[in-house]
């Protein structure tokens, strides 16, 4: 894999409305989220509230789908979304038709480590069901970002996907269910569950092996602020599909 030249002819998406839906996990009530997201005002939004993991993503890929979105835009509610971040991924894909195109977060705040990668895990069909080590994703670290931007390269291609304001068009929404890379079992607010882990790992395994392309525009970071366990809301509140429609268009 590698990167996209400035001069790389891309078929672009035909000139129609294209439609966006910024999907939203959001199992947590995290103030620095919610301040950051109550700013976004040119993109429809949907919240999955209080769901386990796959849960809400299927309720959202549902709800793009069935309602007639070309896009569904996946971030998690631990992040500050920056006002103008979704505005360069929808630009993205009217400019260029990426079917996946992704910004991307620092893992933790105090690392290097991103959450995206180059190629395939190692050995990754021997895998499946069964934890991978942080060491074996060969993250991108910031410094090597640094490095393209200085070359002047702004959007590469890449392997793994975090949902990072990561951008998916129906095509791939329409093939690919989104799963767990391995099941585990986690205590949340004192009950017990069934946990999907790694939806973004099965996600960008089943996009490779069906031949789809992710492509991540480096101008777009999401900074990452990881939050506890006990700030989940599973369990506690009913699940919930909360659309928040735009109020004003900029596209």
């Amino acid at each position: 894999m590698g990167v996209v030249g400035q001069n790389m002819i891309i078929t672009p998406i035909p000139e129609t409305e294209t439609r966006f839906l910024l999907g939203i996990l959001h199992p947590r009530r995290l103030d620095y989220f919610l301040n950051s997201l109550k700013r976004i005002d040119y993109v429809d939004i949907a919240l999955a509230k209080n769901m386990l993991i796959v849960d809400a993503l299927e309720s959202l890929r549902e709800f793009a789908l069935e309602n007639d979105y070309d896009y569904l835009i996946l971030t998690s509610d631990d992040v500050i979304i920056p006002y103008e971040a979704p505005l360069k991924i929808m630009t993205d894909c009217l400019l260029y038709g990426y079917k996946v195109i992704t910004g991307y977060s620092r893992i933790k705040p105090t690392r290097p480590e991103l959450n995206i990668n180059l190629e395939p895990i190692y050995d990754i069909d021997r895998k499946i069901g069964r934890p991978v080590w942080f060491h074996e994703y060969n993250f991108l670290k910031d410094y090597q970002i640094w490095d393209y931007l200085n070359k002047g390269q702004y959007i590469i291609e890449v392997w793994f996907v975090g949902w990072s304001l990561t951008a998916i068009h129906k095509e791939v929404l329409e093939k690919i269910k989104f799963r767990g890379w391995y099941q585990d079992r986690i205590v949340i607010n004192n009950k017990r569950y069934v946990w999907n882990v790694s939806c973004d790992l099965a996600f960008s395994y089943d996009s490779w092996k069906l031949g789809i392309k992710k492509f991540c525009d480096l101008t777009v970071f999401v900074p990452h602020i990881p939050a506890r366990l006990k700030t989940m809301r599973i369990g506690i509140e009913e699940p919930e599909l909360k659309f928040i429609p735009a109020t004003r268009k900029v596209l």
